[in-house]
């Protein structure tokens, strides 16, 4: 590896690879990119349901009724809504008959939510 490398790698915070090579740079996260598209609280669902996207689709994702969930997002990109604000954990009393959900031991269950949103165009 060229000294010029090395200063590089180090300029970077690089380090350098058992074999001698630069390892990668880690990209840098970024945050508020771009306006959040979404709506928090504010429709409501076909049947007149308030959507409070968290505890919305946590609830009917847990369940298993994507129909429903299929059916918020029709009415969501029809107001020109391409987010969807989605949690780990969530449920109120008086909220979905007091419907709860808790991904906190199995958070693969949030990361399928986010999965199956990215694949209609929705970001999670």
């Amino acid at each position: 590896m060229s000294d010029a490398c090395d200063d590089c790698n180090r300029s970077l915070g690089n380090s350098q690879r058992a074999d001698g090579h630069a390892a990668a740079a880690r990209p840098r996260p970024t945050t508020d990119a771009a306006p959040l598209r979404a709506s928090y609280c504010s429709h409501t669902d076909g049947e007149g349901t308030v959507v409070f996207d968290p505890i919305f689709f946590g609830v009917y994702w847990d369940v298993g009724d994507t129909a429903t969930l299929e059916r918020c997002l029709k009415k969501k990109r029809g107001m020109g809504l391409t987010d969807v604000c989605i949690a780990v954990q969530g449920g109120y009393r008086d909220y979905l008959n007091g419907a709860t959900f808790d991904w906190r031991a199995t958070p693969s269950k949030l990361h399928d939510l986010g999965a199956w949103l990215l694949a209609r165009g929705s970001v999670p």
